[in-house]
């Protein structure tokens, strides 16, 4: 079995509408980047939103690491999936500094692990010095890599990522793929991520799935 599976998935809006995604399925392995590309409108974000836990598929199975999040008689809630999540609205919390940010998700660490983790994530994107500033002092890669951190701390079983590299300049994307590469091996982090630029997946990905909401292609 592998470690991510999704089968037969159908998703729509409303009744009496084309379904988004129609029998869609996919398998991922641990470890593995996957990058998921399409039109517009293919049905790509959708499907993140339903690993998620943020949409409830038509029917449809998923499965990660031998455990059902999602079937005909089990939907398991999104904050109980183990999944991170930085969608293309990644803003981080203004009014929290950046350790603080780090931090968000940890509540069930102990202070030690907790200060330990952040030492971790910290080392991780970079910026050992950046704990005590606040997003609005930092450029908009470091916040970038502050989201990545964010996401990656309460060690996710999956990543998923919706076009996060959407709102940086040419030159900045460069080398944020960089550092996202760095840090998804250093994790060990399975992840899809949802793009339109073939540049992201030629950087990041093992592989990519072409997404048209009915059909998918693997290369």
């Amino acid at each position: 079995m592998s470690y991510f599976e999704a089968r037969g998935i159908t998703f729509g809006y409303g009744t009496g509408r084309e379904d988004v995604l129609e029998q869609f399925s996919m398998q991922v392995e641990r470890g593995e980047i996957v990058g998921i590309v399409g039109q517009s409108g293919g049905g790509k974000s959708t499907l993140l939103r339903i690993i998620a836990g943020l949409e409830t598929p038509r029917s449809g199975t998923i499965l990660m690491n031998g455990r059902t999040l999602v079937d005909d008689g089990c939907f398991i809630q999104p904050e109980r999936r183990g999944i991170g999540m930085i969608f293309q609205d990644y803003a981080l919390f203004p009014h929290m500094t950046v350790a603080q940010n780090i931090l968000f998700g940890l509540n069930r660490l102990s202070g030690k692990q907790r200060q330990q983790r952040l030492q971790e994530m910290l080392s991780l994107i970079r910026m050992e010095t950046y704990g005590r500033l606040y997003p609005h002092e930092l450029s908009g890669g470091q916040q970038q890599r502050v989201a990545f951190a964010r996401a990656l701390a309460p060690r996710p079983e999956l990543l998923l990522l919706d076009e996060p590299f959407s709102s940086l300049d040419a030159e900045l994307k460069a080398s944020i793929r960089t550092e996202l590469k760095r840090m998804l091996l250093a994790s060990d982090m399975t992840c899809l991520l949802v793009t339109h630029d073939k540049e992201d997946t030629a950087a990041i990905c093992d592989r990519v799935m072409y997404l048209n909401g009915k059909q998918s292609q693997v290369q």
